[in-house]
């Protein structure tokens, strides 16, 4: 088995040691906990109890089909740009 060039390994180490950056984001699944209890309190809706409102841990998916079902149960929230601006800043933020 050939070694592996000392430049080759040191350039991996470098660039593991880089900041990594968020390519690719769907932002409706970014809102923080207690934006999506307000969002709700506004539209006069009830959020399904696992989304837990009353929680500061971020919304997490398990599969794809779980992200689409839970996107479309907080979609009608997301109805305006003001939301969609509020939606990008915090997640920026956080």
């Amino acid at each position: 088995m050939r070694e592996i060039p000392t430049e080759v390994r040191e350039g991996r180490a470098a660039a593991l040691r880089l900041p990594k950056v968020e390519l690719h984001t769907h932002v409706e699944a970014t809102p923080r906990p207690s934006t999506l209890k307000e969002l709700a309190r506004e539209h006069g809706l009830q959020l399904p109890p696992r989304l837990d409102p009353d929680s500061d841990v971020p919304l997490e998916f398990d599969s794809l089909l779980e992200f689409l079902h839970t996107l479309r149960e907080i979609n009608p929230l997301f109805g305006s740009p003001e939301v969609y601006e509020r939606l990008h800043y915090e997640h920026l933020e956080d």
